[in-house]
């Protein structure tokens, strides 16, 4: 399938957005520019030798690549067979390799899993997931915890329909995927049991922060550290949260968020973290 502008994709293990796809004057194939998620990583803006190929958020945040070293998303299942499965002798059959000494959990362990759907902790640190798996996956009914750090996911809905698949999930982590705007929209009723979620680095306003909590009002604990609002709104929905870190954010006014917060604070048992 071709690349698409807009496409999060993977680019010698660090994740940015495709802005361009196609020729470049003086040079043969065809080329990707590229935003990436790290500025530090791109050399301009854009604009080469006089020509505005696209345009970046930050001056020096893009870069021109060859359409052969980015490499697309996987779907959460393929991702997970990837680290955790051995599928060739029997694509419905899945076995841990041996070899491979994997964490789940605070225990390390080379057991043979026979079957990755009974694994109670999925770690899937930068491992390309970009979407939910295919609608024809059984559910992971005795996983609790799921890490997709720094994967490619930036769509809401695609969380959601992860979250389907997880039934007993308690905590996710979603730190360093850069997602979209989170709209306005009802609570996610097919999700029952999430209590905890990372949301550091992923780039959101304070909106996106509270109308998540809108989606998720059974939340108990929501890191949202390294982001980028200045004030924060908690919608009176989110009656469960009990632990909330927003350092590192550009906060400029602190009564706002002391006033939305007061309900909150009188529960003996709420934490907040706000510098540091």
């Amino acid at each position: 399938m071709t690349i698409e502008v807009g496409e999060r994709v993977m680019i010698g293990g660090h994740s940015a957005v495709v802005r361009y796809v196609g020729e470049v004057s003086g040079h043969p194939r065809v080329w990707a520019g590229v935003e990436w998620d790290d500025p530090s990583r791109g050399k301009h803006n854009g604009l080469v030798n006089g020509v505005q190929y696209f345009r970046t958020s930050s001056a020096r945040g893009g870069s021109l690549v060859s359409i052969q070293n980015v490499h697309r998303g996987v779907d959460l299942l393929t991702a997970i067979r990837n680290r955790y499965a051995d599928s060739s002798a029997d694509e419905n059959v899945f076995v841990i390799n041996s070899k491979a000494v994997e964490l789940f959990g605070m225990q390390s362990t080379s057991q043979k899993q026979s079957n990755v759907f009974e694994l109670r902790h999925i770690v899937l640190e930068s491992c390309s997931v970009a979407g939910p798996p295919p609608e024809t996956c059984p559910l992971f009914r005795r996983c609790v915890s799921l890490n997709l750090f720094n994967n490619l996911l930036q769509r809401w809905e695609d969380v959601r329909k992860i979250l389907v698949y997880f039934p007993r999930l308690r905590e996710l982590v979603l730190r360093k995927n850069r997602m979209d705007a989170a709209g306005v929209g009802e609570a996610w009723s097919d999700v029952k049991c999430l209590t905890d979620l990372i949301l550091s680095d992923c780039g959101l306003t304070s909106e996106s922060i509270s109308n998540v909590l809108r989606y998720l009002p059974g939340l108990r604990t929501l890191y949202a550290v390294g982001n980028r609002f200045s004030h924060f709104f908690v919608p009176e929905v989110a009656d469960s949260l009990l632990n909330l870190d927003i350092r590192d954010n550009p906060i400029r006014c602190l009564s706002n968020i002391t006033e939305n917060l007061s309900k909150l604070v009188l529960c003996p048992s709420f934490s907040i973290f706000m510098f540091g």
